[in-house]
């Protein structure tokens, strides 16, 4: 893909190749089930004032209903944005090599953003197709990727600056090499 193609995920222009900034997050709505617990501590307090005779009713001891939580789905990348991804990383660089890894190491094992930050190089089994993951809390386990995956990885091994840090996502070039984490 050209710098400057627009890149459309979900459905929505997201940018343009070469200008996309990663690092931006929109702000997140507050969500009902978050509601839903802070009323635990008001059903206490309205208890103990109740008790205290501080109050003549407590609103809650009424049997108040919960607020019905619907159900927000996820939303799932189709075919086309699975190719837009791609499409996106497509060369022989550093730079398209790295995401393209990333991008196939993600949709292939399910594996989190941040446990993927913490990935080293001898974390890869090529032999058995198998990669340490450190998760949550310092957990590890193993998980399976495919050939494909597999062979994006090692393409950008190859190409992947010579540097002292062992992890496996680097900056894509030597001379901005900072660590990705």
């Amino acid at each position: 893909a050209e710098v400057g193609t627009n890149v459309m995920v979900l459905g929505k222009k997201i940018g343009k190749v070469g200008e996309i900034d990663l690092d931006y997050t929109e702000p997140k709505p507050i969500r009902m089930k978050l509601l839903l617990r802070e009323k635990v501590p008001f059903k206490r307090d309205y208890r103990f004032l109740e008790t205290e005779e501080l109050i003549t009713r407590n609103p809650f001891a009424s049997g108040m209903a919960k607020p019905s939580v619907p159900e927000s789905p996820i939303p799932i990348f189709t075919d086309d944005d699975l190719y837009a991804f791609m499409q996106v990383t497509e060369g022989k660089g550093p730079r398209e090599r790295r995401d393209r890894a990333i991008i196939r190491l993600l949709l292939d094992t399910g594996i989190r953003v941040g446990e993927l930050c913490r990935l080293r190089t001898g974390d890869v089994d090529f032999g058995q197709r198998l990669v340490l993951v450190t998760g949550k809390a310092s957990h590890s386990r193993t998980v399976p990727f495919n050939a494909k995956c597999g062979t994006e990885l090692r393409r950008w091994l190859m190409v992947r600056p010579r540097i002292t840090s062992d992890a496996l996502f680097t900056a894509a070039t030597i001379k901005s090499c900072k660590i990705i984490l």
